[in-house]
C-alpha cells in the first residue's frame, strides 16, 4: 500500500473513484473501503464492501491510514 500525499489527494481519489485502502490501527493489514460520501467540508464517509465495518466519517487526522495499491 503506499499512503496519500495529502488529504486532498485522499479526497480527489474519492471524488473520482478509486479505490482507497484503509488500515485501523489495530488491523494486521490495509482492506478495500467504498466511499459512501464525500462532504463539502473535506470529509468522507468510508464503508466496507462487507457488514464487518460500520460506516463512520474519516477527515485529514486519518491521512496517514489511507492509501492506495501500488
Amino acid at each position: 500500500m503506499t499512503p496519500f500525499a495529502s488529504w486532498q489527494d485522499v479526497v480527489a481519489a474519492a471524488l473520482v473513484g478509486d479505490r482507497l485502502w484503509y488500515k485501523a490501527p489495530l488491523d494486521r493489514v490495509a482492506r478495500c473501503v467504498r466511499v459512501l460520501r464525500v462532504y463539502r467540508n473535506g470529509k468522507i464517509k468510508i464503508g466496507a464492501w462487507s457488514s464487518d465495518m460500520d460506516p463512520f466519517t474519516a477527515d485529514a487526522g486519518h491521512l496517514e491510514r489511507f492509501g492506495k495499491k501500488s
